[in-house]
């Protein structure tokens, strides 16, 4: 293990060079279409959400040439408004296919939907039992979380809802191994918990009736369950968001999670103001509970250099901290975040031990300050990150930093306009928007885009979906634009 000790300034960190934010790299391909929420990548081939006039659509793109390979009309379903629109693709056996929400028969009541599974390649459609006697085009669906990829399984796609009219929701799987559709067993779990991620769930009890439970599901079974304060402390609940992670094996996982307080009274007040330091990372041994760390003062998903896909995760985990800051929702439904004072620190997975610390002062360019520019980080190791002495990429994984030259070209981003269906301008529901991700374009290190197209291969493999390791795709004001790397 590669281990950085716990000193500032910090030195002696070794780690692959950082990436080439200099060397200017030209789109092969842009595709001009109104995308909706986040891109899905998988095999050379590119599955999107794009808006067709006032339809929601789902197409597939081969990434190398850029041709649209199939479309079809979608829907959003019911479920949360907050959470980024994204196709899921799972894959089995001899086929990849994506999993998205189609509309439902004109004779059925408003929210229900079919689901469907189409080959990502061909555009075929994949058939399935939805109930005892009923094909899938004519089995109503009623979606209350969006359908992903399960844990367990990479051939299933999860969700909750429920199917007929009279069915009390519940977690549903579509495996297209068996080509079936049905309420999955779960024993000891309620049928309205609320899916976290990572095998985690939380109950749906509130005082003063009841109690919330926080719980891990494995092979179909509740492994463990405790309530959800004596987990994260007084005042936390699921409510306040969260974001959970699993590293390692299944014998040998451990669980690390985000959360923060309800803070109920706050977010209904006038003027919504939100405390960033009031959340709190842990882990969690997977096959007991057991606390095996916490960090109180832990950043959420505004602070991009503390998010790291779980594959990059072997002893080390990148968490952001802060010693202050607000996030504000004004009347006009925009976030703001103020005085915000962090840092960035990396911790050994199992005892929570700092392995190197970095902190970052006050710049918002190393978090949203508002929802119109930062500067995206990707999935990878390196991360652009702003100190008073200027601009630098940092490797998360090793905490080593190298300054950035003035001439580097990163991947910024602002927040996309929300998807708002065809049903809500009929009504002139405006804020019933769905949450549309990001748009994302080459820019300097003032954050301000380059006059041309070109990005570079440090912005493209900090900000881009990659295939392959030689295809970037981007999504971008003027649609779905591609990049090559030779």
């Amino acid at each position: 293990m590669l281990l950085c000790i716990a000193v500032l300034p910090l030195v002696g960190c070794t780690a692959p060079p950082p990436p080439d934010f200099v060397t200017e790299v030209w789109p092969v391909w842009t595709n001009e279409v109104d995308l909706v929420g986040d891109l899905a990548v998988h095999d050379e081939v590119v599955v999107a959400y794009f808006q067709d006039g006032a339809e929601l659509k789902i197409g597939g793109w081969e990434a190398v040439s850029g041709d649209l390979l199939w479309s079809f009309v979608a829907d959003v379903g019911t479920y949360t408004r907050g959470i980024v629109l994204q196709p899921s693709i799972v894959e089995g056996d001899g086929f990849d296919a994506a999993v998205y929400l189609a509309p439902g028969r004109t004779d059925w009541n408003t929210g229900w939907n079919r689901i469907k599974a189409i080959d990502i390649r061909t555009g075929r459609a994949f058939d399935f039992e939805a109930e005892p006697g009923k094909r899938s085009s004519d089995s109503p669906v009623s979606a209350l979380s969006a359908p992903s990829r399960c844990d367990d399984e990479p051939s299933a796609a999860c969700f909750h809802g429920r199917m007929g009219d009279n069915a009390v929701p519940g977690p549903l799987r579509l495996d297209l191994e068996t080509a079936t559709l049905e309420l999955e067993a779960r024993s000891g779990i309620p049928a309205d918990a609320r899916d976290l991620g990572a095998g985690i769930y939380s109950t749906n009890d509130r005082p003063p009736t009841g109690v919330e439970r926080l719980g891990y599901i494995a092979e179909g079974e509740a492994q463990w369950e405790f309530d959800y304060e004596e987990v994260f402390g007084r005042g936390f609940s699921s409510d306040g968001g969260w974001s959970w992670t699993k590293i390692g094996a299944e014998d040998d996982a451990i669980l690390i999670g985000w959360g923060g307080p309800a803070q109920d009274e706050k977010v209904l007040a006038a003027t919504k103001q939100i405390d960033l330091d009031d959340g709190r990372l842990l882990a969690l041994e997977a096959d007991s509970g057991e606390l095996l760390w916490s960090i109180e003062g832990a950043g959420d998903a505004s602070c991009r250099a503390g998010q790291i896909s779980a594959a990059l995760v072997e002893d080390v985990f990148p968490v952001c901290v802060l010693k202050s800051g607000a996030a504000m929702f004004g009347d006009d439904h925009l976030l703001e975040r103020i005085e915000v004072e962090m840092g960035v620190r990396g911790v050994d997975v199992r005892t929570g031990a700092v392995v190197w610390e970095r902190w970052l002062g006050s710049d918002p360019s190393n978090y949203n300050s508002t929802v119109e520019l930062n500067a995206p980080t990707g999935a990878g190791e390196w991360r652009s990150v702003h100190d008073q002495r200027g601009w630098h990429s940092l490797n998360v994984v090793t905490g080593a930093m190298t300054d950035l030259d003035e001439a580097s070209i990163v991947m910024c981003s602002r927040q996309d306009d929300p998807f708002v269906p065809d049903w809500a301008v009929e009504r002139d529901i405006r804020d019933s928007g769905y949450n549309s991700g990001e748009i994302r374009f080459p820019c300097t290190l003032d954050l301000l885009p380059t006059e041309s197209a070109a990005a570079s291969v440090g912005a493209l493999r900090q900000g881009a979906a990659e295939l392959d390791g030689e295809v970037f795709v981007v999504k971008s004001a003027a649609g779905l634009v591609a990049y090559r790397l030779e």
